[in-house]
């Protein structure tokens, strides 16, 4: 594989990429909601419900960034295998991140029961898993100066920070000890006009922007394989990226009326999973 042309190995990992994801998204929605149902053990755990679904997607994508970065390094001759093996892997775990989300949406629309508590610990863990899957992938990009700090700092702080003030992680009683902070933390929290379930979703430009930065990591794979050359590409994009990050905490208080109703419709139009049918 090493003696191709660099294009053919890109393809070759595309291809993998494909393979690996594809089949995970077309699942049906009523297959994940029957799957989610199923006990084992003798605990009668859940294994496939929504958040056992985020838990493997977060394991086996900090193992892929693991294998990815690793490989190459420590086994000889796994200059092309390692990655191509430890992006599969990766690969896989963020589909899962998706695939929870979906898992989630059918119990919703099959009516299917789902306790207090197992909502409680999706609200926080998945916007959890999300930021911690892809962090691996934007510290070693950026210490390997693929992308420049001064833009990858402020989209890691901005995106950690506008999780914090969304709910559960404002409810938290370590950040609501003293009152003071207590009026600071609900001056700033941004609250989805949403039923409670589901006051940690995303909105519009979240969803875009989330997308936005795993597509500017499969970016920089040829730039850290050594296929390509020259970062001002990737810099441009994750400029890009920064802008959408900053937006996203900031539109959840823009009040202004038209802002609004173009977000409503942005969202009705473009991000209703009754429409999107991966989502």
């Amino acid at each position: 594989m090493q003696g191709l042309p660099w294009q053919m190995q890109a393809a070759f990992f595309m291809a993998g990429g494909l393979c690996v994801a594809v089949p995970l998204l077309l699942i049906p929605k009523s297959t994940l909601a029957r799957w989610s149902q199923l006990e084992f053990t003798r605990w009668q755990l859940r294994l496939l419900s929504p958040n056992f679904i985020t838990l493997y997607g977060l394991v086996l994508t900090l193992f892929g960034a693991a294998v990815f970065f690793l490989a190459r390094k420590i086994l000889p001759h796994a200059e092309f295998w390692g990655p191509f093996c430890g992006l599969l892997i990766a690969v896989k775990g963020r589909v899962l991140d998706i695939l929870d989300g979906k898992t989630s949406k059918a119990e919703q629309e099959a009516g299917l029961p789902r306790s207090k508590f197992d909502r409680w610990v999706g609200s926080w863990f998945d916007p959890g898993a999300d930021k911690g899957g892809n962090l691996p992938f934007f510290i070693v990009f950026t210490a390997y100066r693929l992308v420049s700090p001064w833009i990858m700092l402020p989209i890691l702080a901005t995106d950690f920070i506008g999780t914090l003030l969304r709910e559960p992680f404002t409810m938290w009683p370590a950040l609501r000890k003293y009152p003071k902070h207590v009026r600071f933390m609900d001056r700033l929290r941004l609250e989805v006009e949403k039923s409670p379930e589901h006051a940690s979703d995303a909105n519009p430009i979240g969803k875009i922007k989330t997308p936005m930065q795993c597509f500017g990591l499969v970016l920089c794979v040829p730039y850290w394989l050594g296929w390509l050359h020259g970062h001002n590409a990737l810099n441009c994009f994750f400029s890009v990226v920064l802008v959408l990050t900053v937006l996203s905490p900031l539109s959840r208080k823009i009040k202004h009326p038209t802002f609004v109703e173009w977000m409503k419709r942005l969202k009705e139009t473009h991000f209703s999973h009754r429409q999107v049918k991966f989502w």
